[in-house]
């Protein structure tokens, strides 16, 4: 019996333009599993480093070499952690390789996967820092090459939408867009 089509709905774009706000919000009103490549990440980082917080820098390193090493196993890991089974929507954050797409879409059979851009202005960025990071600071962090591969997944995305709408426009735009695509899909405006 051949698995039928379903949608995994991918968040990506630069650090704090809220992808993982909005990705947690779209999973709870469509009431699906989630999983984040960030959260997977940091999880690694905290093993390696023995607990101690991570600084940005360290986590896009540590980002870089999972991907680099074995994009499989890394995809495979962010899957699980989500509690991804095949044939039933998912919601993956976090996405900062262009590469990984092929990799999940052959991790998972009759997928269709589609890619949501969140994207922001600098000061935004800058502002849900809290004042932590400045300019400079978050133009190194862009600079990575971590961050390299966003523009191509900019390029390729199904949606693009800006955070500078707010996060509850932001949701409305996402949710009618896949409903629009999945009406099958029941979704709870309110969440």
């Amino acid at each position: 019996m051949p698995i039928l089509e379903y949608p995994i709905f991918i968040f990506s774009g630069a650090s704090r333009v809220g992808k993982t706000s909005l990705a947690r919000k779209v999973a709870s009103a469509l009431g699906v599993s989630s999983a984040s490549f960030g959260d997977y990440v940091r999880s690694q980082a905290t093993l390696l480093l023995n607990e101690r917080m991570a600084t940005r820098q360290q986590l896009q390193d540590i980002g870089q070499k999972l991907v680099m090493e074995n994009p499989e196993l890394l995809c495979c890991r962010v899957l699980a952690a989500g509690g991804f089974t095949p044939g039933r929507p998912m919601i993956l954050d976090g996405l900062r390789h262009f590469r990984l797409v092929p990799v999940l879409q052959k991790m998972s059979p009759g997928a269709v996967l589609k890619l949501v851009y969140v994207e922001a202005t600098q000061d935004l960025r800058i502002d849900r820092w809290d004042g932590e990071i400045t300019r400079s600071e978050l133009a190194n962090v862009d600079s990575h090459p971590v961050e390299a591969e966003l523009m191509d997944i900019r390029d390729n995305a199904d949606l693009i939408v800006d955070t500078r709408q707010g996060l509850e426009q932001c949701f409305r735009i996402v949710i009618e867009w896949i409903v629009e695509l999945y009406p099958y899909l029941g979704v709870d405006r309110c969440s």
